[in-house]
């Protein structure tokens, strides 16, 4: 019964985390190219990364979940740690992508981002303080 209940819980912190970061990236993607600030745009790429995280964790815990059956006599415990390592290459491929950008723009001429890009990052600070 505990384990259901942790699976219960764990499936609404990825739901939850779903929606958040899904709404914060698609604001950040939304003032970043409007106030012209790469690093808001790099941040709702990290934003949408997490989107694609809590997905995958979230899906992985519905498969451990499942009771043991034919093919699966222990059960389907290792479906966890499938979705940790998917999380971690998405995170991996998203840093190479805004390591790559950020290199990129030492050879493009910028102008400074709008006031608009502060406070989607004050919000975006706000949000990650409070979790």
């Amino acid at each position: 019964m505990e384990n259901e209940q942790r699976f219960k819980q764990a499936k609404t912190a990825a739901a939850v985390g779903i929606v958040g970061n899904m709404a914060l990236a698609v604001v950040k993607a939304a003032v970043g190219i409007w106030s012209q600030s790469q690093a808001l745009i790099a941040d709702a790429a990290h934003s949408a990364s997490d989107v694609a995280g809590s997905f995958a964790v979230w899906v992985g815990l519905r498969a451990a979940a499942c009771p043991p059956d034919e093919d699966h006599p222990y059960g389907h415990g290792k479906a966890e740690s499938i979705a940790a390592i998917i999380v971690a290459v998405l995170l991996f491929l998203v840093g190479i992508e805004i390591g790559r950008s950020a290199f990129l723009s030492f050879f493009a001429p910028l102008s400074p981002p709008g006031v608009a890009a502060i406070y989607v990052l004050l919000l975006s600070i706000c949000r990650a303080s409070a979790t």
